[in-house]
């Protein structure tokens, strides 16, 4: 007799697919938002599943921070909290506009991840479009009702506490939670 998985769950990297689809497609509407100018702000010109050197600006990376398993689940259910970390750098060699600029695109991401979440859910189950160069063209999506919550825990900016010593770019962290439930 064949093996049969008794779970397949996707994790973080179906997840990390839905988010990069989502901000993919809605990052323009929320950079015109933020900027107060439609089209004065470009969406991101780099998308990035590591921490590799960035070759363009402004950059996204998505990557998994941890998933952890819950020994109390009931069986043949896998309640999965998951965390990824990402991060926004730009570039500006005007240091308070590099400020600014850094803020409205995270603002950005955090309007598109919460309005996905809170107005959209549907959007994390369906197929949706992917960036260039992230290796394939379209999100798996969800098991349909598998994600139970899913926020951005806080931004970080260090790098703008911290004087510059060379270049003209610089970077923000965020942390977003999600708790999935598959079987």
């Amino acid at each position: 007799m064949p093996w049969v998985t008794a779970y397949n769950p996707l994790l973080t990297e179906a997840l990390i697919d839905q988010l990069l689809g989502i901000i993919y497609r809605d990052m323009q509407a929320a950079l015109d938002l933020v900027s107060g100018a439609p089209g004065s702000l470009a969406t991101f010109a780099e998308w990035d599943l590591d921490t590799v050197p960035i070759q363009q600006f402004p950059a996204l990376l998505l990557t998994p921070d941890s998933e952890a398993f819950d020994i109390d689940s009931p069986m043949f259910v896998s309640q999965i909290p998951v965390r990824i970390t990402g991060a926004v750098a730009v570039t500006h060699q005007v240091p308070n506009q590099l400020a600014r600029l850094l803020q409205r695109y995270l603002r950005a991401v955090y309007i598109v991840v919460r309005t996905a979440f809170d107005a959209t859910p549907n959007d994390f189950y369906s197929s949706l479009p992917l960036p260039p160069g992230v290796g394939q063209e379209n999100s798996l999506g969800l098991a349909l009702g598998s994600l139970k919550q899913l926020w951005i825990e806080g931004l970080a900016y260090q790098q703008l506490r911290q004087h510059r010593t060379s270049g003209f770019a610089k970077a923000a962290v965020f942390s977003i939670t999600a708790e999935l439930r598959e079987s």
